[in-house]
C-alpha cells in the first residue's frame, strides 16, 4: 500500500508496466493493506495451531492475489529500492525478501515525513507481526559509512 500510494501520488510515479498507476491497482494495494492489518495477528496465531480459519485465507489471499496486483498495476517506491540495497551487503542475505521490505517501508515512512506516532503504531504492528524493524535485526549489527553508502547507491540507481 505505502508503495503503490506513493507512486499513484507521484506525478511520473510507474506501474510494473511502464505506465500511470492504476486506480484499480491504488484501490487493490490499500485493500491488501487494511485486509493484512485487521486478520494478521489472527492468522499468526492459527498457522502456529496448524489451523486453517477464515484469517489465514484472508491474509493467503492478500499476500498473493492483491498484493500481486497492487504492485503490478500500482508500483513500487523506496521499500523496495530499499530492500534491493540491502541485498548488496553479504550480512542481509540471511533476511527474506520481505523482511528486507518491512525495514524498507519504514525508512519510506520517515522518508515521507509520516508522523512520528503513525511510523510508532507501524513499528508496533510489524512487531507484533514478527517482522524486523532494526537493522540488527537483518543482520547488520552494526553497519560502517561504506556499508551504508553501498546500501545508499545501489537503492538510488536507475531501475
Amino acid at each position: 500500500w505505502f508503495e503503490a500510494d506513493a507512486a499513484y501520488q507521484a506525478t511520473d510515479g510507474e506501474n510494473f508496466f511502464g505506465g500511470r498507476p492504476t486506480r484499480g491497482g491504488h484501490v487493490l494495494a490499500k485493500h491488501c493493506y487494511e485486509t493484512v492489518r485487521k486478520h494478521a495477528h489472527s492468522a499468526i496465531r492459527a498457522v502456529e495451531n496448524d489451523a486453517v480459519t477464515e484469517s489465514v485465507e484472508a491474509v493467503t489471499e492478500a499476500n498473493t492475489l492483491l498484493s500481486g496486483l497492487g504492485f503490478e498495476n500500482g508500483g513500487i517506491a523506496a521499500a523496495h529500492s530499499i530492500h534491493n540495497g540491502l541485498t548488496q551487503l553479504e550480512a542481509t542475505h540471511g533476511a527474506s525478501h520481505g523482511e528486507k521490505v518491512s525495514i524498507g517501508t519504514i525508512a519510506q515512512l520517515v522518508l515521507e515525513g509520516r508522523s512520528t506516532a503513525f511510523i510508532e503504531e507501524i513499528v508496533a504492528f510489524s512487531r507484533e507481526a514478527g517482522l524486523p524493524v532494526t537493522l540488527a535485526e537483518i543482520g547488520l549489527d552494526d553497519p560502517s559509512s561504506d556499508q551504508l553508502a553501498r546500501v545508499a547507491e545501489a537503492a538510488c540507481a536507475e531501475g
